[in-house]
């Protein structure tokens, strides 16, 4: 393909045999289209790494083709009555306006000597037409961990007060708000949040969906996944009190100001959830009154876990009690900036990479980077960064070698 960035088409097509009557896949014999680009993309006509095993047209678009080479490769799945003819047309549209992710390596070395920091930069490009959005988590391991203020080590109760500066949530019993962006990427069960919503039964959640009145243990499957559950009660916010958030480049804040029970107008609860864009969360409560043991409060990845359940159907909460909520991190070495962005198109942005060999007694040390984007032809990617620290060299002897040369030639 000579031309850039026109939209590339490829349709294949054949004449089935007929099926069998009352069979469930109506297809005989199967066909598979799949196209190579010039940057090495395997393409699928049902998106990344999806055949079409149901259908007898077949088709793959490419919003904007790169010039170079496109190899189309037509393959016989199942083809019980054969020779199969087939038809494929190739064609060269307009352009589309999408974005496109190429990354030049997927392999980043940091190496650093014992003790010190070094960095490496990570480049993402987008040869699309249309702006690139992205976001950088370090992959999950292990599970969060909590710590509350009233244990050795654990957090100072310091409320958020939004009541002014923030934004109220006109939020009716049971209700959910739209999905807000948050302005930064929240690191949560190994992947990167852009936005979340505000539930009136007191939690947040990074899809959307409804939060039921009765809560359950964690890991739930009746809510929106992952989910923040600082009070999972049947809270009513459409009798009374204030649900306000307010959201900054490195923290989000979601406060239910004097919210009542359903059912239970006097018992009013004041809590805030409040998350950090290095992946650790705050749950702090001012204010909490009444019934406080048939709620759940926790963290959790989906439905199937991981889960981190503090509290269900038990006396947990008291006024001034602050949570901290901490993700594992057995890769502290390493951290990067900026962890996410919108690359216009044709350009590229630079993600530096720090590692720290400060502490660490090996001499090799990996981790991954997920990152996830809004490229419709390709899947997340994982990004390896190594961290190599050199053995130290013997500088003393090297010092009494180089003084002797020195003596030896002056003589």
């Amino acid at each position: 393909m000579a031309s850039t960035n026109s939209k590339l088409c490829v349709t294949l097509a054949w004449t089935d045999y007929p099926a069998t009557a009352g069979t469930g896949i109506k297809l005989v014999n199967d066909l598979d289209l799949t196209v190579w680009t010039p940057e090495g993309l395997l393409l699928y006509p049902n998106g990344p790494g999806t055949p079409d095993h149901l259908n007898n047209v077949e088709g793959i678009d490419i919003p904007t083709a790169s010039s170079g080479t496109y190899t189309i490769i037509i393959q016989g799945y199942n083809v019980p009555n054969g020779p199969q003819p087939y038809a494929l047309v190739v064609r060269e549209d307009a352009p589309v306006l999408a974005p496109r992710l190429y990354l030049p390596q997927t392999n980043v070395t940091i190496v650093a000597a014992a003790d010190e920091t070094n960095t490496a930069a990570l480049i993402i490009k987008n040869t699309g037409t249309a702006p690139l959005t992205y976001a950088l988590a370090k992959t999950f391991t292990g599970n969060y961990a909590a710590r509350t203020s009233f244990q050795t080590g654990g957090p100072t109760f310091a409320w958020f007060d939004i009541a002014t500066s923030g934004t109220t949530v006109p939020l009716t019993d049971d209700a959910v708000s739209d999905m807000i962006p948050l302005g930064f990427a929240f690191p949560l069960y190994g992947r990167a949040f852009s936005e979340f919503e505000i539930a009136a039964n007191g939690c947040i959640a990074f899809a959307a969906g409804g939060v039921p009145a009765d809560n359950t243990p964690l890991p739930a499957s009746t809510t929106p996944d992952p989910l923040l559950a600082a009070f999972w009660d049947d809270l009513d916010p459409g009798s009374g009190g204030t649900v306000k958030y307010l959201t900054t480049p490195t923290n989000a804040i979601v406060s239910w100001l004097s919210v009542p029970r359903y059912g239970a107008s006097s018992e009013t609860q004041t809590f805030q959830i409040v998350i950090f864009a290095d992946g650790h969360m705050l749950y702090q409560y001012r204010s909490v009154v009444g019934t406080l043991k048939s709620c759940t409060i926790g963290v959790q990845a989906s439905s199937t876990g991981p889960a981190l359940q503090l509290a269900y159907d038990q006396v947990y909460l008291a006024n001034t009690l602050a949570v901290r909520i901490t993700p594992p991190d057995a890769n502290a070495w390493l951290w990067f900036a900026p962890t996410n962005g919108t690359i216009a198109a044709g350009t590229q942005a630079l993600v530096t990479c720090y590692g720290s060999a400060a502490g660490l007694t090996g001499s090799f040390y990996t981790a991954t980077l997920a990152l996830t984007h809004d490229d419709p032809l390709q899947t997340s990617k994982n990004i390896t960064v190594e961290l190599v620290v050199p053995e130290p060299v013997a500088l003393p002897l090297l010092c009494l070698s180089a003084a002797w040369w020195l003596r030896r030639r002056r003589a």
